[in-house]
């Protein structure tokens, strides 16, 4: 078994390292002698060029349709609670319309979107709780995703509402998008555990407002519907229904976007102007930039069942704070160069939330190899502490954990170009030791593209 599991993890690996170090080392450019229609291709935005000239067409009417793939692919070599590979794969799909070019409406965006998910989580092999791979969604499926309209009311409101996946506007940073692990998948995974809030993606009726008093505050509310069929893959997310059972979850965040540094007196504060086109990468920002996030949820009925213990489905809540800031640019106004990250999640109902407390960190250095400018190197530490009460659980025939669970993450994400990127990374797992397992290597990867 060691053997069959150890050179299925070898194969996968030597795959994934043989295209990150070959190209990084012979430094591959994205740039083509020739501008030839392969070489305008490679260069473009998208692995589907523009759609055979159809894309700006529909662009200019307000209508772009855009997606992602990626693919995780993951060995553990050692430890665990068996050896082996595993690969997994995601499609997201997003139609969006720009309602003002599409018909006149002023401020409004309309989308509608889908997802495919397929494979094998290598938890499995692994017996822990933090996955390493961002892709698994805990089943293979396909679900339709957003449906949503978004009206923009003057410079400072925003509303937006239909079926909506909460974690897509709430607790979420821009820098976990870069990791592979599921510690902070779009959103910390204690969050998935411990309440009945809609994450990507699975989807609910719901609502947030968005109010922008000024060019640094953001202050955000949300209140989503609460339903056992949310996650169910069964329904694929065309379960419309409102039901007499069904609860609310109430979400409120507070956030601060400063860009410590800039000229201008020192506060980094930009004419909207300026921050648009920042933004649009037409210029680049002059100072450090961050994003720090506080709030807080609520979620009231549902029928919401613990992974913890069988007590009647009861009422959740919970805190967390969010932080990334860039410290240190290689010149002024580049976007190379070393952003440190935290996050914190608070759940105090050790009877319902699996991870009660949850810390998680890292740092993302931007262009830190030469002549590799877009490419990050990362690294994180994810630990989460167990409930108590799903310790002591049985009946549910659940795996008794207890105690904390630790993940250490190295990555590296190789950007070739525009929509293509290659991502070895390797974990170190630290299971609870009322788990029963080794401490587990899992080496691997992640392979995105955009179109």
């Amino acid at each position: 078994m060691f053997k069959r599991g150890f050179f299925a993890s070898a194969v996968v690996c030597a795959i994934l390292f043989a295209f990150f170090i070959v190209p990084l080392f012979a430094g591959v450019s994205c740039e083509f002698e020739d501008p030839s229609a392969l070489a305008k291709w490679w260069q473009g935005d998208s692995a589907l060029g523009d759609y055979l000239g159809l894309a700006p067409k529909l662009a200019d009417r307000g209508i772009v349709i855009n997606g992602t793939l990626q693919m995780d692919v993951f060995g553990n070599p050692v430890g665990g609670k068996a050896r082996g590979a595993t690969f997994d794969l995601g499609l997201y799909a997003y139609l969006t319309i720009d309602l003002e070019k599409f018909a006149g409406w002023k401020g409004g965006t309309f989308q509608v979107s889908m997802f495919e998910g397929t494979g094998r989580d290598i938890s499995e092999r692994v017996g822990n709780i933090i996955s390493p791979s961002e892709v698994w969604v805990g089943f293979p499926t396909i679900m339709f995703y957003n449906l949503w309209l978004e009206q923009q009311i003057g410079e400072h409101l925003t509303v937006k509402g239909g079926r909506i996946s909460a974690g897509d506007d709430f607790m979420t940073l821009p820098v976990f998008a870069n990791y592979v692990s599921s510690g902070v998948n779009t959103n910390p995974i204690s969050l998935f555990y411990n309440a009945p809030i809609s994450l990507s993606p699975a989807t609910s009726w719901g609502m947030n407002v968005q109010v922008t008093p000024g060019d640094k505050w953001t202050v955000l509310l949300g209140a989503y519907q609460v339903t056992p069929r949310m996650n169910n893959p069964n329904y694929h997310g065309l379960d419309y229904s409102v039901r007499p059972d069904n609860g609310v979850a109430l979400i409120t965040e507070l956030g601060w976007s400063p860009v410590l540094g800039g000229k201008g007196g020192g506060d980094g504060k930009q004419s909207k102007q300026a921050k648009a086109a920042a933004d649009a990468k037409e210029v680049q920002v002059d100072g450090l930039p961050g994003a720090y996030k506080v709030g807080g949820y609520y979620t009231y009925g549902g029928n919401f069942e613990s992974s913890v213990s069988d007590i009647p489905p009861r009422n959740t809540y919970g805190f967390y704070w969010l932080a990334q800031q860039m410290v240190w640019q290689e010149k002024p106004g580049s976007e190379q160069g070393l952003t440190p990250w935290v996050t914190f999640t608070f759940s105090p109902q050790q009877d319902v939330a699996l991870l009660p407390f949850y810390v998680a960190g890292g740092l993302q250095y931007q262009g830190l190899v030469p002549r590799r400018d877009d490419d990050l190197t990362l690294f994180a530490t994810y630990y989460g502490l167990l409930s108590n009460q799903y310790a002591a659980s049985e009946s549910k025939g659940v795996t008794q954990y207890g105690g904390y669970e630790l993940v250490f993450e190295w990555s590296y994400r190789m950007q070739l170009n525009k929509f293509f990127y290659l991502q070895p990374d390797v974990q170190w797992v630290i299971p609870s030791p009322s788990e029963g397992f080794s401490n587990a290597l899992v080496i691997g990867g992640e392979i995105g593209i955009s179109f």
